[in-house]
């Protein structure tokens, strides 16, 4: 199953975000590695990548928790199934 989900950088975060991927991608063409800028931008983007992966996980929590309550629920309406 694939989800999407949206990131809001608020306020000036946005505009900040923005100028820095820009920064970067002058200095990937001029073919620098590894700057402040650089390593700024990937820490970012592996935090956001974490807020995903923490989403996707709630998200399964759920649907297992509601499933497991639904069949308990069920399971002590009615006795046992065969």
């Amino acid at each position: 199953m694939k989800r999407k989900t949206r990131i809001i950088l608020l306020d000036e975060a946005d505009d900040e975000y923005k100028r820095l991927n820009e920064i970067v991608g002058q200095q990937i063409k001029e073919s620098k590695q590894n700057t402040e800028e650089m390593q700024l931008l990937r820490s970012i983007k592996q935090k956001i990548d974490f807020v995903i992966l923490l989403k996707l996980i709630l998200f399964m929590a759920i649907i297992f928790l509601k499933r497991l309550f639904l069949k308990n629920t069920v399971f002590k309406t009615y006795g046992e199934l065969n």
